[in-house]
């Protein structure tokens, strides 16, 4: 279980991130 946590937190910070530098990812 801490694999599959693991994996959607970095999922999340990675969307995060690519929302944050670019700006044409607003959709």
């Amino acid at each position: 279980m801490t694999g599959v946590l693991l994996e959607d937190a970095v999922l999340k910070g990675m969307t995060s991130l690519v929302r944050r530098w670019s700006p044409l990812a607003k959709d």
